[in-house]
C-alpha cells in the first residue's frame, strides 16, 4: 500500500501535514494535496495511519468574497436619465447570489475531523 486518501480536499502541505503512526510521524513521499492523496515510498502493509493538518474550505472563502463584494455596491441606486433607466441595485443582488452559489457548495462547519481511508480496497 503506498497511496493513502485522507477524505478532504485542499490540505495544506509542507510542514503543516503531520501523517502519523502510532510510534511516530512517517513523512510521505509526496503528497496530492487539493485532492487529500498522500504517497509514502515504500509498501506501509495496511497499516493504519492518522493525519493532522490543515485544510481550507475554498467555496466558503469565495461566498465570504462575495458577500464583502456585496456589502461595497449596497449604497448604489437606480436612476434614470435621457431615456436611459440604470439599475444599479442588481449589483449588489448578483453578487449576493453568487455568494449563496457558493455557499452552497462549501461543506465547511468549522473545525471538522476526517478519517483516512485506504482507497485500494
Amino acid at each position: 500500500m503506498l497511496r493513502y486518501s485522507t477524505g478532504v480536499h485542499n490540505l495544506e502541505g509542507g510542514t503543516q501535514l503531520k501523517v502519523e503512526d502510532v510510534n511516530d510521524t512517517v513523512p510521505p513521499a509526496s503528497g496530492d494535496y487539493a485532492r487529500g492523496i498522500v504517497t509514502f515510498a515504500t509498501d506501509q502493509a495496511g497499516k493504519s495511519y492518522w493525519w493532522s493538518g490543515f485544510a481550507y474550505d475554498l467555496d466558503a472563502a469565495a461566498a465570504d468574497i462575495w458577500r464583502m463584494k456585496a456589502s461595497q455596491v449596497a449604497g448604489l441606486v437606480d436612476f434614470t436619465t435621457d431615456g436611459h433607466s440604470i439599475k444599479r441595485s442588481q449589483q449588489a443582488q448578483a453578487y449576493l447570489s453568487m455568494a449563496s452559489f457558493y455557499q452552497q457548495r462549501s461543506a465547511s462547519e468549522g473545525v471538522q475531523t476526517a478519517k483516512i481511508v485506504r482507497d485500494d480496497l
